[in-house]
């Protein structure tokens, strides 16, 4: 699974689950929610790391992981 070779193993749950989850903009928390829950995004040692960007690698594994979502 290429998930797991380019991130650390899911966390699951929910954004408020993360230690960094009030760094999220009220606007996108919702959205992490329903991506975390879904497993889309997961986070690493257990933050969201929200004020980092996204690297082309996280980036592709979001989009491969909405893609096996959609394919269900």
């Amino acid at each position: 699974d290429p998930c797991k070779r380019q991130c650390t193993q899911a966390t699951g749950g929910t954004e408020a689950d993360h230690e960094d989850s009030a760094d999220i903009a009220e606007y996108a928390r919702e959205a992490a929610d329903v991506l975390s829950a879904e497993g889309i995004i997961n986070g690493s040692n257990n933050k969201f790391m929200p004020e980092n960007p996204a690297t082309r690698a996280e980036a592709t594994v979001m989009l491969y992981r909405l893609y096996k979502l959609k394919s269900r």
